[in-house]
């Protein structure tokens, strides 16, 4: 039985309409067009800051690694392929045969990531001198300290960390510009 001003469902379903799904996606894109450049700058910026924590962590690993091996530790950049590790010479125990062919082993690998540029800057007579070599090393004491060296991590849109290794103690020191 009907009240009055109800009417019975003739069993149909409403559906979207077409007007409203293209009104849902036009909203859609202007809010994906508005948020994308964000996203996409947050993203460089974390480019370059995870770039320096990480190669932050392989010279502290480094650092430390040369303390407890009582040996010296390289950590090695090659910039032309954007990777550096850490290695070491193997010990060679007088006991043991020596082969002709020394080889390092390595500790600790990294790839940085792409967009990255890494430039060395050492002390010299002239002043601090940017490197423009596509190979760099910095060596690591068993006494805890190293060479004394700046390091510079750019991403493409030029945001700038530094790293600093303080030769007489092996310390880090991280300096953020622009």
């Amino acid at each position: 039985m009907c009240k009055a001003g109800w009417k019975q469902s003739s069993g149909r379903r409403r559906a979207f309409t077409l007007i409203e799904l293209m009104v849902v996606l036009v909203v859609m894109a202007i809010l994906t067009g508005a948020v994308a450049p964000a996203i996409v700058s947050a993203a460089r910026r974390m480019g370059v800051k995870r770039a320096t924590t990480q190669v932050m962590d392989l010279l502290d690993f480094a650092c430390a690694a040369a303390v407890a091996r009582r040996q010296p530790v390289t950590v090695n950049f090659n910039l032309d392929r954007n990777t550096c590790w850490a290695s070491v010479w193997p010990m060679s125990l007088p006991w043991l045969a020596e082969e002709e062919t020394v080889q390092t082993l390595t500790l600790a690998a990294l790839q940085l990531p792409e967009g990255i540029s890494v430039s060395f800057y050492r002390e010299s007579e002239t002043g601090g001198m940017a490197s423009q070599e596509s190979w760099e090393t910095i060596r690591f004491e068993p006494d805890g300290t190293a060479q004394d060296v700046l390091i510079e991590l750019m991403d493409q849109s030029e945001r700038v960390r530094t790293i600093e290794v303080v030769a007489a103690t092996g310390e880090l020191l991280l300096t953020e510009e622009r």
